[in-house]
């Protein structure tokens, strides 16, 4: 079967905020899985909600092609100024304070699943509906090397991806990974992956995965 790779190069910086931090904004190195399918969906010109339809018919593995920069950037807190034009004074302590950045990152991606949906992203990646960004509305993005990689499910140990579960000399990341119903309304689910530092990565055991071409081995999710 086909799968689709291309490129995310982002020429400037990028935020992927993780939700639990509030007074510093603290970054994933990695885009969370929604935040691909949210990319794949404007690229087709899908309103937001279609994004829930992509978990359904196509599944995602991502690696890092550049050295992730980590740097900080402090912010002016207006909400913690108390307001004098106001009817009544109110500070935010809890509004951020400092930010973390991804100084121009690149990502490779890899998708498999449905194959008329594939065929559309391979045309709307080149030239998408919408314009693109990852992270920020303002982290402005490039895609690039998008093509159609022959895909074959299998198992390996020389891992070309991001890992589900904890490895050693890895980055151990809990991402976002997808919204579900439930009593109390959409919840969203995460997967602890590893990144690793260097590609490929010795898994010590042999792991499912998808081999995209001749020598790559990947998971998706």
């Amino acid at each position: 079967m086909l799968g689709l790779s291309f490129f995310l190069d982002i020429p400037f910086f990028a935020c992927f905020r993780r939700p639990t931090t509030t007074s510093t904004i603290i970054s994933y190195t990695i885009p969370p899985f929604t935040t691909i399918r949210g990319l794949l969906a404007s690229s087709l010109g899908w309103i937001p909600r279609y994004n829930l339809f992509l978990q359904e018919t196509v599944s995602i593995g991502i690696r890092t092609a550049s050295v992730i920069k980590i740097n900080s950037e402090f912010a002016k807190i207006l909400k913690g100024i108390a307001r004098d034009k106001v009817p009544y004074k109110r500070r935010f302590p809890s509004s951020p304070m400092s930010r973390h950045f991804l100084v121009r990152p690149r990502y490779q991606i890899f998708v498999s699943g449905d194959e008329k949906i594939l065929a559309d992203l391979t045309k709307s990646l080149e030239d998408p509906q919408r314009p693109l960004y990852l992270g920020q509305s303002d982290d402005f993005v490039i895609v690039d090397d998008v093509s159609s990689v022959e895909t074959e499910k299998t198992t390996g140990r020389e891992m070309n991806s991001a890992i589900e579960g904890i490895y050693p000399e890895c980055e151990v990341v809990t991402l976002p990974y997808r919204y579900s119903d439930s009593m109390h309304g959409p919840r969203l689910e995460y997967r602890t992956l590893s990144i690793p530092q260097r590609y490929p990565f010795d898994a010590g055991k042999e792991v499912p995965c998808y081999r995209f071409g001749k020598d790559l081995f990947v998971q998706l999710f």
